[in-house]
């Protein structure tokens, strides 16, 4: 029998665990605003995240999955350095051992065709 642990009113360490092969919690928004936003007000120590995501020690495993619309195939990308390429950028992440990588974000002119 699928039972939840309700634990979100503790000061510290917060959490809802769910026991099931479905997902613990589900976000919808049927609106035109995000399911969910989540924020953190900078401290003095600016290399924690505002977002963690973490997995079990596999190596099979995935740590983030894309559902629905959330990925297009990418027919064609223009990686040739040249003009198209303003607003280039990435996402800072904080890798397994401490140190730092990025994920790409590249602008929306330079792929020249997608599809769902």
């Amino acid at each position: 029998m699928a039972r939840n642990v309700i634990n979100i009113d503790a000061e510290s360490g917060a959490n809802f665990i769910g026991d099931e092969s479905t997902p613990a919690m589900v976000f919808d928004n049927v609106g035109t605003g995000a399911a969910l936003r989540v924020v953190k007000t900078p401290a003095a120590n600016a290399s924690v995240a505002a977002l963690e995501l973490g997995i079990g020690s596999t190596a099979s495993g995935s740590v983030l999955g894309l559902t629905q619309g959330a990925f297009v195939s990418a027919v064609s990308i223009v990686f040739a350095a040249g003009t198209g390429w303003a607003g280039m950028g990435g996402i800072r992440v904080a890798r397994t051992d401490g140190t730092f990588g990025w994920i790409p974000v590249i602008p929306d002119g330079q792929f020249t065709a997608a599809a769902r």
